[in-house]
């Protein structure tokens, strides 16, 4: 009987890898940036539900004051000194009138929508605080930050410091105001300022960005877009039809390759139309 041929494979050994676990400089870089910014994450969650907690030195004791945000934003540094100093400057034995001397004293800071103090011990404060949303910025004589709440505030040193449009004519002109105060607007003017709100929101939802948005009493708001050297006419509210059928509109004319002066949308379910000469 013949003598049965192995195969050359099975005489085959494996070979066994020669990677090494162990360490490595480009590992631990990835371990050490994955467990700073857990420590990072652990420490903004513990600081805005749990609060910072601090000790005063106030006009007749040492407070414990512990700050909380209800709203999930952090405090900048010189907000955080301004409560401390509030404390120091304002609260002696803690009674009511101490406590609303010092939210006072914080809200001279228009950032600040609400501060609010509790008690919770002998030596013992807990702060509450909420802070302002800049998302817009109205231009009068002075240019202010206009807030997701609708509230105009403050001013601003720079145009390029507003975190959305610049909107002219939605309130009536009034003396120049105090640098850290919020404007009280009568209710066209509160409805002008939430109407304008709502705009630049449908603006963002149809991708338009504004270079220019301005209010005319009876005749509504007007834009300009960044890239779209054309002036529109919205007029009131409701804006989502119009901007739907100006969306329509410049697409018939980029398609043609021309370009419009004037749209006026002012007019629900009619538009205008003014082409520029070539």
């Amino acid at each position: 009987m013949a003598k049965k041929k192995t195969s050359v494979l099975s005489r085959q050994r494996p070979k066994k890898s020669r990677k090494k676990g162990g360490f490595s400089w480009s590992s631990m870089s990835i371990y050490a940036g994955g467990a700073l910014a857990v420590l990072i994450l652990a420490g903004t969650i513990f600081y805005l539900f749990a609060g910072k907690t601090t000790v005063v030195a106030g006009k007749n004791r040492n407070w414990k004051v512990t700050i909380k945000a209800e709203d999930r934003s952090l405090l900048e540094n010189q907000e955080e000194q301004a409560i401390i100093q509030a404390v120091k400057t304002h609260v002696s034995e803690g009674e009511e009138k101490d406590l609303l001397r010092a939210i006072s004293a914080i809200k001279t800071d228009e950032t600040f929508a609400k501060i609010h103090f509790v008690r919770t011990g002998l030596d013992q404060l807990t702060i509450y605080y909420a802070k302002r949303v800049p998302v817009m910025c109205y231009q009068g004589d002075q240019l202010h930050y206009i807030s997701s709440a609708a509230e105009i505030y403050g001013f601003v040193d720079d145009p390029l410091k507003c975190a959305g449009p610049i909107v002219t004519g939605i309130i009536e002109e009034r003396k120049k105001s105090g640098k850290n105060a919020v404007l009280s607007l009568t209710a066209e003017e509160q409805k002008n300022t939430d109407n304008a709100l709502q705009l630049a929101k449908i603006l963002a939802f149809y991708k338009h960005e504004p270079t220019k948005l301005s209010f005319e009493k009876y005749r509504g708001f007007y834009i300009n877009i960044k890239d779209l050297e054309t002036d529109i006419a919205l007029g009131n509210p409701p804006f989502e039809t119009k901007l739907e059928k100006l969306g329509e509109v410049l697409k018939k004319i980029s398609g043609k390759g021309e370009v419009a002066q004037r749209i006026e949308l002012d007019f629900q379910g009619k538009a205008f139309i003014k082409m520029k000469k070539m």
